[in-house]
């Protein structure tokens, strides 16, 4: 994709002029710096909603930028931001050297979200990795399927258990307890829609071997949980779609309900446990077919 073709109108308003300021201006850095550029999560799965959603996107560089370009990166994303406060850039800038590593995870990465920079590890590397190749908008470089490297589906299925015992439990155990974050579960129903819809996407790519978005992977759980979950997990999905802005909290309405908090911790256990249930299965079934 370049500049002067009329590609980025095919984003909805205003992630298309975002996306085309970003695209610019990393490609004006310094002459081959981005030999890759991508855009992945929801824009890319058609699940965007401005108001909420991010525009998450992966820049595949030579070298990790240096701490000059680093601090080219960090003016330009505030630029942006100045100009555009919403929807919000969110993403990382990896060396291509990652993609061909075994372990991608131990490899480091430059990031900006939240209006934040800085350097850490690809920890979710497994997952946004599988996802670039399998869901990313190409805006520059290779395109994304034909990129260089194969996350399998044991290595995929080995991250999400990990991350589903640890992540999610210990984000359910926080929102349990008044001395936790229970009072933020019971204000916002945002977070029904990220607890429920963000584990279900982790069960559908457990079942499937696909990244799918939150809308989709809430439809796929009403196909597969107990009826006495379908309640919570069709309210997720429409709080999912309710693009509102509120005036106190921006996207975030505030909606008290203590039934909402009880179903959305029920309902969540319930999947982390079936996660859980699913993963040994599949275990289970590879070793009886060595």
């Amino acid at each position: 994709m370049k500049e002067e073709d009329n590609e980025f109108d095919a984003f909805p308003y205003p992630a298309n002029h975002i996306i085309r300021s970003f695209f610019r201006k990393i490609t004006e850095i310094q002459p081959g710096f981005p030999v890759g550029i991508y855009l992945t999560g929801s824009i890319a799965m058609n699940d965007f909603y401005p108001f909420k959603s991010d525009i998450d996107f992966v820049v595949v560089c030579k070298e990790i930028p240096d701490k000059k370009i680093a601090g080219q990166l960090k003016q330009i994303h505030n630029e942006i931001a100045a100009e555009y406060p919403k929807p919000d850039l969110s993403g990382y800038y990896i060396a291509s050297g990652t993609l061909e590593l075994n372990d991608p995870g131990q490899s480091s990465l430059f990031y900006y979200h939240e209006g934040k920079t800085g350097y850490r590890l690809f920890e979710m590397g497994p997952v946004a990795l599988t996802e670039i190749k399998s869901n990313a908008i190409t805006l520059l470089g290779p395109d994304a399927a034909n990129l260089p490297f194969h996350i399998t589906r044991n290595k995929l299925n080995d991250f999400l258990f990990l991350n589903n015992s640890s992540y999610w439990g210990n984000w359910i155990r926080r929102h349990s307890s008044y001395f936790g974050r229970k009072l933020i579960l019971v204000l916002f129903p945002r977070f029904t829609e990220w607890v429920i819809l963000g584990i279900a996407r982790q069960l559908v790519t457990l079942q499937t071997g696909k990244i799918v978005s939150k809308a989709e992977a809430g439809i796929y759980c009403l196909t597969i949980l107990p009826a006495r979950f379908h309640s919570i997990v069709q309210e997720a999905i429409d709080i999912r779609k309710d693009d509102r802005t509120y005036p106190i909290v921006g996207s975030y309405a505030i909606r008290p309900s203590f039934r909402r908090w009880s179903q959305t911790l029920v309902c969540a256990r319930y999947m982390v446990s079936l996660f859980r249930e699913k993963y040994y299965q599949n275990v289970s079934n590879e070793k009886n077919e060595i």
